[in-house]
């Protein structure tokens, strides 16, 4: 069956990644990166930015709208922060290389920011502020996306579903992270209720004619996603768009194309990162104490009936790591038809999917 789950190791998964986007151009450092991206998301259970997603990241670099090469140029620096051109290359494998370099300015001056143009879909935005937090430090990370989603007051695609993510370290909770889109569900999210067969909530989306709608399909035939809290994510895409995409001399709305598959142009995608180094501000283990003394607070509220406990952002996803590493990642058999196909496509064969 389409939907039915099977569980593998991650190491399985990465190695089949790794043949897969070897064969794609990648270099060896570069697979790595974008194979770890995706299985950290399937871990932290966002598999709507797992590996879900390989197909159309090889469909656009097979098609020559996307490098496989994970090179930047510097466009702006100084010691706190650049503006670095992407060279229309993996979105993924540009914003873990800006991140690496937004801390290192903040380890060198108390703050990093990094913005990037020429990019493409740069994945999860969690992904980013994790790398962030694991240094001691808060972290921001936020991309621009070409309209996908209705503004309060219209029934057409208007604004970007611009994603948006903070994270800071938490002691004994880990992190403390926020990793959202402006839809109510984002579009992966959406992939992954087609793979699954299952219908969309309510207010999720609308079809191309503007008309409320459950099924998935008729999003993917041209809809429309709905925002989360009306005006309110409006006002943040609208503020995404000017750190990531204006700011960064990206494009913005209809000039960005993320899912680029047209040879000698790029996605014209822009990001903006950020990194504050706590420790040159206060100690960082006082920081580090009141945060848990906060989280503490929340999750002693006395939870609803029905509900098994209060959780903390962030905890979702650390839940499902706990999860992953007892049970293994679960595919869908859709997921696992598309990794297959574009292995078949490369002329390579995956070793341990199949097994």
């Amino acid at each position: 069956m389409m939907g039915e789950m099977r569980y593998f190791s991650p190491e399985v998964l990465r190695a089949d990644e790794m043949t897969i986007y070897r064969a794609a151009g990648l270099s060896e450092e570069d697979a790595g990166i974008i194979s770890d991206a995706l299985i950290e998301n399937e871990m932290t259970g966002i598999a709507s930015h797992g590996l879900i997603r390989t197909r159309r990241y090889v469909d656009c670099i097979l098609s020559g709208g996307i490098r496989p090469e994970g090179r930047y140029e510097f466009v702006y620096d100084n010691p706190s922060w650049a503006v670095v051109d992407g060279l229309g290359g993996l979105g993924i494998i540009i914003s873990v290389k800006a991140t690496e370099l937004c801390i290192q300015k903040a380890r060198e001056t108390g703050i990093g920011i990094v913005n990037v143009r020429h990019s493409h879909h740069f994945g999860a935005a969690g992904q980013y502020t994790r790398q962030i937090a694991r240094e001691n430090m808060f972290g921001m990370a936020m991309s621009n996306t070409g309209p996908m989603m209705a503004v309060t007051g219209t029934n057409v695609r208007c604004a970007g579903n611009n994603p948006f993510s903070y994270c800071v370290p938490a002691g004994k909770y880990d992190y403390v992270m926020l990793d959202m889109a402006m839809s109510r569900f984002a579009d992966g999210k959406l992939q992954v209720f087609r793979a699954k067969g299952l219908p969309m909530p309510p207010d999720t989306a609308l079809d191309k004619f503007g008309n409320p709608t459950t099924d998935p399909n008729d999003y993917f035939a041209g809809g429309i996603l709905l925002p989360f809290g009306d005006y309110k994510a409006y006002g943040l895409a609208v503020m995404v768009d000017l750190l990531s995409g204006i700011l960064s001399g990206a494009g913005i709305l209809t000039e960005v194309n993320a899912w680029n598959e047209t040879p000698g142009t790029d996605g014209n995608t822009g990001h903006f990162f950020m990194a504050l180094d706590i420790g040159r501000v206060c100690d960082i283990d006082e920081y580090i104490a009141r945060v848990e003394q906060m989280v503490d607070w929340y999750k002693s509220a006395p939870p609803l009936p029905g509900v098994d406990k209060i959780r903390y952002p962030g905890e979702p996803e650390q839940d499902a790591v706990c999860e992953a590493k007892k049970y293994g990642i679960g595919l869908p058999g859709s997921t696992i038809q598309s990794l297959n196909e574009t292995a078949e496509r490369l002329g390579v064969q995956l070793r341990f999917l199949n097994t």
